[in-house]
């Protein structure tokens, strides 16, 4: 009877939030479907995270879990061992590398459900995490490899577990994000500010002191290892602790252009990296976004407590990552940490205009079609837009070429420049076996007639050793492989008449 009680609740709670699952899966099958896409397949410098995270897995290297002196001597290496767990049960490679990003991340499509649920309503709540699930820069970081979209899990949760009231758990979460991406370390001052926003006196001293131990249970080991390394480490990514601070020129507009650039990202961003491009939002949801953001700034005396702690959701992580970033362009790599900010206002101002339609069915009929209309604007936006007009790296093309033209024939030769070390860990994780010959280096000792299947990285490359070699050069046929854009491009020569 005990069994089946349970079993009926677990089956209202499905029912009563089977948008959000739906919603989750939708985007689990968009994002693992093509991690193998050669496309994704080098930016350069990711392959540390993918080796660091390898060699825990394979027991080669254990570091100490609370040192923060992980991949490049700055991240965190929890965030690897999390990495390499789940490589161990997906698969110690490309999949299961990136795999482990999308992973963690649909779970904050769920918490990102229910904190809005909980404080907002289940229309806006939808509407939000709908919106969240379906943003390209979102996309694009958990198909990188970084470990950017890590900070987003400890962030929401912690904001989850205050609005549940369980202020040790918020805690636990808030010092989590102090063990991956430096972004979330803003948590404990939005929860702390949320705390003094929302209790008086006696409520506020006890829920104080519980968010405060857990808090401190998880981050005093962090701090005996780091000690102040932590503070040097986050302002060494910030605009303070520039070694030249002249090259930016007066700090004030430097500050000025941060907040301009950062600002209005959201809708206007003119810089391309990282499998991004455009606004940082698509559209709609950029409209629906001011909207919210209107409607939220009006609700502030009439909804104080509510309408305020949105706004810090938003405000301190802006400050913290936008405002004093070193970069003269947009903080793509660090806006991630906004996303579920732009998402609960997005969702706010899409809810208000709803509330110009009187009839129930109609209403619903709408969210329905805003929801596919923005999941597609963003679909179109990773997987058709942003191919076509930004170049990939030739090590990225190199391995398309690998996979779509030397597929079918054994241990093929790449001849490149100064390549190594780039393309040889993408070999390696996307589990392909070739031999990678440097120009400048090795070609002395390259022998023709060892492959069938060659890629020159550099076009000329190839006129010069065929012109050396002419007899063996009538032995092949020669096939362009390029890039969406049609920017990059690399020569690959097949041996005419093998045996398959």
């Amino acid at each position: 009877m005990k069994h089946k009680k349970y079993f009926n609740q677990f089956k209202k709670f499905v029912s009563e939030n089977k948008i959000i699952f739906i919603i989750t899966i939708v985007f689990l099958i968009l994002n693992l479907h093509n991690l193998r896409n050669w496309y994704f397949s080098a930016i350069g410098d990711e392959y540390a995270h993918f080796d660091y995270a390898k060699s825990i897995a394979i027991g080669g290297y254990l570091p100490n879990i609370f040192s923060e002196k992980g991949v490049y001597g700055v991240i965190p290496a929890l965030s690897s061992y999390y990495q390499a767990i789940i490589m161990k049960i997906f698969g110690i490679n490309v999949f299961g590398w990136k795999a482990s990003h999308i992973l963690l991340t649909s779970t904050t499509i769920l918490a990102l459900y229910f904190l809005c649920k909980k404080i907002l309503n289940k229309q806006i709540a939808t509407l939000s995490a709908s919106f969240y699930a379906s943003n390209h820069l979102l996309w694009a970081y958990i198909h990188t490899g970084y470990s950017q979209t890590e900070a987003l899990f400890p962030f929401i949760f912690s904001l989850l577990a205050f609005v549940y009231r369980r202020f040790f758990l918020c805690g636990i979460f808030a010092a989590l994000g102090f063990y991956t991406f430096y972004t979330s370390r803003v948590t404990i001052f939005i929860v702390l500010a949320w705390l003094f926003i929302t209790y008086r006196k006696t409520e506020l001293k006890k829920s104080l002191l519980s968010l405060l131990a857990g808090f401190g249970i998880l981050i005093l080991p962090f701090l005996f290892i780091n000690k102040d390394f932590i503070i040097q480490d986050m302002l060494k990514r910030t605009l303070i602790a520039q070694s030249d601070p002249s090259a930016y020129g007066p700090w004030y507009k430097f500050i000025f252009d941060n907040v301009i650039r950062n600002g209005l990202a959201p809708w206007y961003n003119i810089n391309t990296w990282h499998y991004v491009s455009g606004s940082i939002v698509d559209y709609l949801t950029g409209f629906f976004l001011i909207i919210g953001l209107v409607q939220t700034l009006k609700s502030v005396k009439r909804l104080p407590a509510i309408s305020t702690k949105l706004l810090m959701v938003y405000i301190i992580p802006f400050l913290a990552v936008a405002v004093f970033s070193p970069y003269a362009n947009t903080a793509i790599s660090r806006l991630h940490i906004l996303i579920p900010a732009y998402s609960i206002f997005a969702g706010i101002g899409a809810f208000q205009l709803s509330k110009l339609i009187k009839q129930v069915h109609l209403r619903n009929i709408m969210f329905f079609f805003v929801i596919v209309i923005v999941l597609l604007l963003n679909i179109n936006r990773f997987f058709i837009e942003t191919p076509k007009t930004t170049e990939s790296t030739i090590e990225a093309v190199t391995i398309k070429a690998l996979i779509a033209s030397c597929n079918n024939f054994s241990f093929p030769i790449v001849v490149g420049r100064y390549t190594k070390p780039l393309l040889a860990p993408a070999i390696r994780a996307y589990d392909i076996r070739a031999e990678l010959v440097d120009y400048t280096e090795e070609i002395k000792t390259f022998d023709l007639k060892k492959s069938n299947c060659i890629v020159f990285m550099q076009p000329e490359d190839q006129k010069r050793i065929l012109n050396l070699d002419k007899q063996e050069k009538l032995k092949y046929f020669q096939e362009e492989i390029e890039d969406y854009s049609g920017r990059k491009k690399v020569i690959v020569l097949k041996k005419k008449f093998i045996s398959m």
